[in-house]
């Protein structure tokens, strides 16, 4: 499940049973420190994603298939996502055994689970 995605909406999905999977890409290029501030209750400081493309899918779709980084993006709410994002998401996906898997080998790998 992923699009516009709030903390309340994915919760409220995810708890009914809706998905298993909550996917808030733009929602933390909108704001990194998102799954911080909803784990302390401070979901009202949370800065939302305005859905306008501009740091996200315009860069995509402006420099076509190029490698694009959470480096690289940034958003139009006013602040860069910068460096420390990128390394602290690594860092923490490493610390919790998520392993990220790159073009077909996480597709067939995805299937894989699918089936």
């Amino acid at each position: 499940m992923s699009n516009r995605m709030n903390i309340a909406v994915g919760e409220k999905i995810f708890v009914e049973g809706g998905a298993d999977f909550i996917a808030m890409a733009r929602p933390l290029i909108a704001d990194p420190e998102l799954p911080s501030k909803a784990q302390q209750g401070r979901s009202d400081e949370i800065r939302p994603c305005v859905a306008c493309n501009q740091g996200c899918l315009d860069r995509l779709l402006t420099h076509g298939c190029k490698r694009i980084t959470l480096v690289e993006m940034s958003n139009s709410i006013g602040k860069d996502i910068g460096p420390i994002t990128r390394w602290s998401v690594l860092a923490y996906l490493k610390q919790h055994n998520v392993k990220i898997m790159k073009g077909a080998k996480a597709i067939s790998r995805t299937v894989c689970i699918m089936n």
